[in-house]
């Protein structure tokens, strides 16, 4: 049994490792886009209108992204305190 747990542990800890490689780097290419579309959109009083659609599409997603966000946040947080019990 504590093979396979160390298995999952390990594997757990590859993909997570992994994975924040690759969101860090997914995190500075959306910020960048992010910066040039804040100077971009304050430069002009308005939106241009043939953009519009598109920024209520990011709205929408970055909207859904938070409400995703804050349920995984749970998922971790749920499972830390679980293992701060099992030290």
């Amino acid at each position: 049994m504590k093979p396979k747990l160390r298995k999952l542990v390990q594997d757990l800890n590859i993909l997570l490792r992994n994975n924040n490689n690759g969101t860090l780097d997914k995190e500075k290419k959306v910020l960048k886009i992010a910066e040039e579309i804040k100077a971009s959109l304050q430069i002009n009083d308005e939106s241009p209108i043939d953009i519009k659609e598109d920024l209520q599409l990011l709205r929408d997603s970055i909207k859904k992204l938070e409400s995703k966000m804050v349920k995984d946040q749970q998922i971790f947080d749920d499972f830390l305190n679980f293992l701060e019990q099992k030290k």
